[in-house]
């Protein structure tokens, strides 16, 4: 009979884990996955920004060439959107690093959530069987 209570509570132990590390496991990787997409999108803006103001640039530098009068204002704005274009790639940059640690994080969770299942299973396949001997 007290084996019996012993292997119920046990056996309500390793649901009640189970149903932790699940609820946790999920939680960590709805966060990452959407910080993920967050940092993907960023990503492709910043991106489409910079071979925007790429485009503009170079059509700026067309421009300079064929108006010979009107330069210094063509290479004033030029300038503005060099350095606009410079601060765009910084931020591009700075995404893309972010972007990369995410990955990280994201692998590093896909690990932890094999180790927990391994776990798991080892608790399931054991019957928790080596031990809590009492006194």
């Amino acid at each position: 009979r007290l084996q019996a209570d012993l292997d119920e509570a046990r056996a309500q132990l390793e649901g009640a884990r189970g149903q932790a590390v699940d609820a946790e496991v999920a939680e960590a990787m709805q966060e990452l996955s959407s910080e993920l997409v967050t940092a993907k999108m960023s990503a492709a803006q910043y991106a489409f920004e910079r071979d925007e103001l790429r485009q503009q640039v170079k059509k700026l530098k067309t421009e300079l060439v064929r108006v010979s009068g009107g330069g210094k204002k063509v290479a004033a704005h030029m300038t503005s959107i060099e350095v606009k274009y410079e601060e765009l790639r910084l931020k591009y940059d700075t995404d893309m690093t972010g972007f990369i640690d995410l990955k990280l994080q994201a692998a590093e969770a896909q690990a932890r959530i094999d180790d927990l299942e391994e776990q798991m299973a080892a608790l399931t396949a054991g019957g928790g069987g080596g031990g809590g001997g009492g006194g």
